[in-house]
């Protein structure tokens, strides 16, 4: 995955913040054109052809020289479009060319820019810490049990709205949530119980600091916007704040199941 560069080779690497995910920066956009050259699309007239056909339209007739003019056009194409229009175009140009490099190349360039995705089999899925992504695998493997097949799906589901482009925090929030509430219901054996309701219902009783913990979940998912019982009109989650819900729940659930499973 990494690239055998100098700063890599010593041991060199500048500060990073957070992964990115509502953005494509101009250096990943750039790095398209050097994939695409890579993959033998080493002239802008290749390169216009690949992704006029990825985009469904038809390249600028008035276009005849390579430079500047279908040179220009093809910049246009990558640096003008939306941030999410952008990683579709390169999702289905990975498609378009199995054979090819494309899909290492475009993670390396992901990883080098600390973009919070990586492209498998064509699609770019999300990435979070490794915290996350271990909290998240753990309470899959928990949620495998036949029981709890329909909150595994829910938890699915919110992980897939999580990865969506552009992302549904709102509806990812939802689902996490009602993972759990789903787990505590098999648990319980009270179906179609609310949360708060199954966790009065545990024996032994859920420790005083946990019921906090596990309300909160509840209280949380039910004011986000569009989500559980709030409706339109509540709270949005920020990118950070449902990677939190999610990787929380996930916790809660892997608990649950292990405590009173």
């Amino acid at each position: 995955m990494v690239r055998d560069s100098f700063s890599n080779r010593y041991g060199y690497a500048r500060e990073k913040g957070d992964l990115i995910y509502e953005s494509a920066p101009q250096q990943v956009r750039v790095g398209l054109r050097e994939i695409l050259a890579k993959c033998g699309y080493d002239c802008p007239s290749s390169q216009r052809t690949v992704i006029c056909k990825v985009l469904r339209i038809r390249p600028d007739p008035n276009n005849w020289s390579e430079y500047p003019n279908i040179d220009y056009e093809v910049d246009s194409l990558i640096h003008d479009s939306e941030w999410f229009d952008f990683y579709d175009m390169c999702e289905r140009i990975a498609q378009s060319m199995a054979s090819k490099p494309f899909e290492e190349e475009f993670n390396k360039i992901l990883w080098e820019e600390h973009v919070g995705y990586q492209m498998q089999q064509g699609k770019l899925l999300k990435v979070g810490s490794e915290e996350f992504d271990q909290a998240v695998s753990e309470s899959r493997i928990e949620l495998g049990d036949p029981r709890f097949e329909v909150a595994s799906q829910q938890f699915k589901k919110a992980l897939a709205f999580r990865n969506s482009m552009p992302p549904d925090y709102p509806n990812a929030v939802k689902e996490a949530v009602n993972a759990l509430e789903g787990t505590l219901q098999v648990v319980v054996n009270m179906p179609g119980t609310a949360l708060p309701a199954l966790l009065s219902s545990l024996q032994p009783s859920l420790a005083s600091s946990l019921k906090k913990l596990y309300d909160g979940l509840y209280a949380y998912g039910s004011a986000s916007e569009g989500a559980r019982h709030a409706g339109v009109g509540g709270h949005v989650p920020s990118a950070e704040e449902a990677e939190l819900i999610i990787h929380t729940a996930a916790a809660a659930i892997r608990y649950v199941i292990k405590t009173y499973g």
